[in-house]
């Protein structure tokens, strides 16, 4: 457990130490953990289904050099949470802050690298005293659907850190990206849902930052409710960040109770042919999933969406699936490889093989 040079166990829980995803086969839980002085507490690199939940993190009072092949990531500041290449993630309700001290290390709290296309939330931590609370780095957005599909920040709380969010940049740029590419979602909140961050609305220290040199494609606009509160930031690195508030944006009751995460955002925010190709594409997986669910019940239906969807498959579709079910379950695994890569079959016709 390299990186974990100090920790508190708590009796009758679960042992905390250091995780690492190791090519997406060894993701880990961490609840109502205690870390103190490590250089990290929690890593993963290509992880899928990491949990780190109610853990107190204290960081930073351990100034060494970070010289190893892993550490070049950590750009010289230590992580309490770092989770990189990784998705389906659970980051809530922890406690991160710094220790203090002369030899005080630069501190990150809760850093999201590369979640790519995939709808991740950090919901509902506290960060105090910290250099920079929140970052989401590198590729996590869908690149085709940056204001719907994302990585976005929620409900979560800032005490007199030095950035409290910050989209950022991973330099050099990795071989085969598109630096544009690089940004968290473009919206952050919705008009119903509002993002509920805390900031700490000093104009000394920058709130809301973006150093991604090609941000004047990825403005983000940034949903609040309660003008002069707390939930609006104050200093932000316009004009890549816009905070945006209305009479027509509302909080639900339970807004910070519930990490539900929407994959299509108000119409107020996003086009209508933005809107227009989100509604086709889940239209489609709704008409795969509901054929394939006919199939199973009551021997079909007469759903009109479902029709017009079996109509638009192509014909050697449906020859192909005839052929493989006729010698269905006696299919080699390399049959059933190469169907999928040749990619004319919906995703229904495959589940059905």
């Amino acid at each position: 457990m390299r990186y974990t040079t100090e920790d508190r166990r708590v009796p009758g829980r679960r042992p905390c130490g250091r995780g690492n995803g190791g090519g997406g086969i060894h993701p880990f839980t961490l609840d109502h953990c205690d870390f103190t002085n490590n250089i990290c507490a929690a890593y993963a690199n290509g992880a899928i289904g990491c949990k780190v939940t109610h853990c107190n993190i204290t960081l930073g009072g351990r100034n060494v050099e970070l010289t190893g092949n892993e550490d070049i990531k950590f750009q010289d500041r230590h992580r309490g949470i770092f989770l990189t290449e990784s998705y389906d993630l659970i980051v809530d309700e922890n406690h991160l802050s710094a220790s203090g001290g002369a030899n005080q290390a630069e501190t990150e709290g809760i850093v999201i690298g590369y979640s790519r296309d995939n709808n991740e939330m950090v919901f509902l931590n506290q960060a105090t005293g910290l250099t920079n609370a929140y970052v989401g780095e590198g590729i996590c957005v869908d690149v085709n659907n940056k204001p719907a599909v994302g990585l976005t920040f929620k409900c979560n709380e800032n005490s007199d850190n030095e950035y409290d969010f910050w989209n950022r940049m991973v330099l050099p740029i990795p071989f085969g990206t598109i630096p544009a590419d690089q940004t968290i979602r473009t919206i952050q909140g919705e008009m119903d849902r509002p993002a509920d961050n805390t900031f700490d609305r000093n104009e000394d220290l920058p709130e809301f930052s973006d150093y991604n040199t090609n941000s004047v494609l990825n403005v983000v606009t940034y949903i609040f409710k309660d003008p002069e509160t707390s939930f609006e930031p104050i200093d932000v690195r316009a004009p890549y960040i816009t905070p945006y508030t209305s009479e027509y944006v509302t909080r639900i009751s339970n807004n910070c109770q519930s990490r539900l995460i929407r994959r299509v955002p108000p119409i107020h925010a996003v086009g209508l042919a933005e809107l227009g190709t989100v509604l086709h594409d889940e239209k489609l997986a709704y008409g795969n999933t509901r054929y394939l669910y006919d199939q199973l019940i009551d021997g079909g239906s007469t759903d009109q969406t479902v029709q017009e969807i079996q109509q638009s498959w192509p014909e050697e579709a449906w020859e192909l699936r005839a052929m493989l079910l006729s010698k269905s379950p006696y299919l080699s695994t390399e049959v059933l490889m190469q169907m999928d890569e040749k990619g004319i079959l919906p995703d229904a016709m495959v589940a059905e093989i």
